[in-house]
């Protein structure tokens, strides 16, 4: 197997990815079809590291393709910057069908995004269920020049 170059992953590099991936920027989750195809829509998450938890109403496509295969990518783009830095997390999707997971995501997401305000009410909400991304890959591009950094799960998880 073929390793992809990386920078050294300091504990700068470290920081400046999660602060991308923290900010109120929308990623895109690509899943998979029943076609092996992938399947990208926006989404809006919340952070604890690097473990990503987002929001989808129950009837969500994605979830069909989330019961034939759990693994997905999160894709961040921050055209803002020059050059222009993304963020691609891969890992594996649990999907977490508790109210109280929704409240506590719709509070976090009003913290990490006060200007944005969805239309629903998180405290009756039971139409909607948490995604919780738990990574296994991540790669930075344009944090350290044109040389990507390269995270694994020791890089990834506290407890790895």
């Amino acid at each position: 197997m073929i390793r992809a170059r990386s920078q050294p992953v300091t504990s700068e590099l470290r920081a400046a990815i999660l602060e991308l991936i923290a900010s109120p920027l929308y990623p895109y989750l690509i899943t998979t079809t029943s076609r092996d195809l992938p399947y990208t829509r926006p989404v809006i998450c919340v952070n604890d590291g690097f473990v990503i938890r987002m929001v989808t109403r129950r009837g969500a496509v994605k979830l069909r393709h989330l019961a034939r295969n759990p693994n997905a990518s999160l894709l961040w783009c921050d055209a803002a910057g020059t050059p222009a830095r993304s963020v691609l997390l891969q890992g594996r999707v649990e999907v977490i069908d508790d109210l109280a997971a929704v409240r506590e995501f719709a509070a976090r997401y009003a913290v990490k995004n006060p200007s944005r305000r969805r239309g629903w009410d998180a405290s009756e909400d039971t139409g909607r269920v948490v995604l919780e991304l738990t990574p296994t890959f991540c790669r930075a591009d344009w944090f350290a020049g044109f040389v990507p950094v390269i995270l694994r799960p020791v890089d990834l998880l506290p407890n790895a």
